[in-house]
C-alpha cells in the first residue's frame, strides 16, 4: 500500500499526459471505465462457474 501511495503522483502526471480530449477526472469516462470493469468481473466469475456446474 505504501508503494501505491508513493508512486501515485507520478503515475497521475503520466496519465494526464496520455489523455487526449478528456480530463483526468471526467465523470463520464470514469463511469464508463467502472461499468466495463464491472461487466468484465461478472463475466470472469460467471462463465467458469457456469461451465463447472454443468459437469
Amino acid at each position: 500500500m505504501w508503494f501505491g501511495d508513493a508512486t501515485s503522483p507520478a503515475i497521475a502526471g503520466l496519465a494526464r499526459g496520455l489523455l487526449y480530449g478528456i480530463e483526468a477526472a471526467d465523470p463520464l469516462a470514469l463511469a464508463g471505465g467502472l461499468i466495463i470493469l464491472f461487466v468484465e468481473a461478472l463475466a470472469t466469475a460467471y462463465l467458469p462457474a457456469q461451465c463447472v456446474s454443468r459437469v
